[in-house]
């Protein structure tokens, strides 16, 4: 039993540890550079595109802007099109879109 348990915390521990690798985070001057009032941008490894911003206090651009900041992002022209399919807020107060 107690072989179990040193297999299942040493698995934990490596799993944790690769977790962490399989992601990029920008935070502070390089998250500013890459998009203007950002403090924080999150990439998984080998994504071209961010999967989370969070923005300075009084920074957070409308939801107007999306289409805009999505087409710079992946380098699309101003005719792709895009359509929000869902929209929701959870119990922490963060939007999904």
């Amino acid at each position: 039993m107690r072989l179990f348990y040193r297999f299942a915390c040493i698995t934990l521990f490596l799993f944790s540890l690769l977790s962490a690798k399989s992601q990029e985070i920008w935070e502070g001057d390089k998250a500013e550079q890459f998009m203007a009032g950002a403090d924080l941008i999150r990439f998984k490894k080998g994504s071209i595109a961010p999967d989370f911003f969070r923005f300075r206090p009084g920074q957070e651009r409308p939801l107007s802007e999306a289409p805009k900041l999505l087409n710079k992002l992946l380098a699309h022209t101003e005719n792709t099109a895009w359509e929000e399919l869902k929209h929701e807020k959870d119990e922490l107060g963060f939007e999904h879109i």
